[in-house]
C-alpha cells in the first residue's frame, strides 16, 4: 500500500511538474508584413524589411499593352510575388493571415500577409 501511494505520489509531481512548465513556456514571435500594392505604383513593401530590401519595383505600364502583354506582364508580377512568398517560408516565416483591398479610383488595391517567425 506505502509503494502505492508513493508511486502516485511521484506521478502526481511529475505531472505537475510538466503541467507547470507547460504553462510557463510560451513561444515568442517576431513578425513582419509584406503589402502588394496592386495600383501605381506596382511594389512589394516589407516591414521590417527583408534581406535589406524595404520595397521591390514589380513590372510597370500595364494601360499602354495589348491583351497578350499585358497578361504576360501580369503572370511574371505574379510569379515573383509568389517567388518572394516561397523565399520568406524558406527562412523560416511562417504565414499567419492575408488581408486585401480593392479600392475606388482614389484608392490603393493590396494584398496584405502577415508573417511570423519564433525567437
Amino acid at each position: 500500500m506505502q509503494h502505492t501511494l508513493k508511486r502516485a505520489a511521484g506521478l502526481l509531481g511529475l505531472l505537475l511538474l510538466l503541467w507547470t512548465h507547460t504553462a510557463t513556456a510560451q513561444t515568442r514571435y517576431n513578425f513582419m508584413q509584406m503589402t502588394v500594392a496592386g495600383r501605381i505604383p506596382f511594389r512589394i513593401y516589407f516591414a521590417p524589411a527583408f534581406n535589406g530590401q524595404a520595397g521591390i519595383d514589380l513590372e510597370q505600364g500595364f494601360l499602354t499593352l495589348s491583351r497578350d502583354k499585358f497578361e504576360d506582364r501580369l503572370q511574371r508580377n505574379d510569379s515573383f510575388v509568389m517567388q518572394k512568398l516561397g523565399e520568406l517560408s524558406a527562412a523560416g516565416w511562417e504565414l499567419v493571415t492575408t488581408t486585401s483591398q480593392t479600392g475606388g479610383k482614389d484608392e490603393t488595391d493590396y494584398v496584405r500577409y502577415l508573417f511570423r517567425k519564433a525567437y
